[in-house]
């Protein structure tokens, strides 16, 4: 991978978090792998900041020992690690989007409560009334309250959403998951409706 500042140690800290889709499934042997050169050479570099470090620090600490440590164990340590600088610094909004994923990405379907997933949505809300066009907001908060119980809290979010990025299929689906749970039929049918086109405009202008 070339990069345009190869001394930038957050560049490196970015493509190791590309590998790291959290609600999906686990990152592959050779995703890890390419994300451990990378933070091997964030470490490298060296980061600028303390906050740079505790990023860089928090990501290694789920990649590391990947060979020996099961994924959710990695996961945890991930998400207790952002949950630090959000402490360390409880003005850098991103930090609290991430920690909140964490959170989402560690709830266990088992646990009938939903506490991280309320836990999540409550610090994404808070970070909504100061960044209420930021997508990764919106789209979070949908996930966290992705259920019949909790659904009503994301509601703003589900109408906000697609106005935010009316051109990305995803983001023109995803509120069809909280309209859904609430019975809006006629706003889940228009929203999926134009994620689809969405997505045939986008092959069309790919071709």
């Amino acid at each position: 991978i070339t990069l345009r500042d190869p001394q930038c140690a957050m560049a490196y800290w970015g493509i190791a978090m590309s590998y790291f889709h959290l609600l999906w499934e686990p990152p592959t042997s050779e995703e890890i792998d390419h994300a451990w050169t990378a933070l091997k050479n964030a470490k490298h570099v060296g980061a600028v900041t303390d906050r740079e470090r505790m990023y860089i620090e928090a990501l290694e600490s789920f990649y590391q020992d990947a060979g020996k440590t099961d994924h959710r164990s990695r996961l945890l340590a991930y998400e207790k690690a952002m949950e630090r600088i959000t402490i360390a610094y409880p003005d850098d909004q991103e930090a609290a989007i991430l920690y909140a994923l964490a959170l989402n990405a560690s709830a266990l379907k088992s646990d009938k409560t939903l506490a991280n997933n309320k836990k999540a949505g409550e610090i994404l809300l808070k970070v909504f009334q100061k960044l209420p066009d930021h997508p990764g907001v919106a789209h979070y908060i949908i996930h966290s309250y992705d259920s019949p119980r909790l659904a009503s809290q994301a509601l703003n979010a589900a109408r906000k959403y697609a106005k935010i990025a009316p051109a990305a299929p995803h983001a023109l689906h995803m509120p069809s998951h909280i309209f859904i749970r609430l019975g809006l039929w006629e706003d889940n049918v228009e929203t999926n409706i134009a994620s689809a086109r969405a997505g045939q405009e986008n092959a069309w202008q790919s071709d």
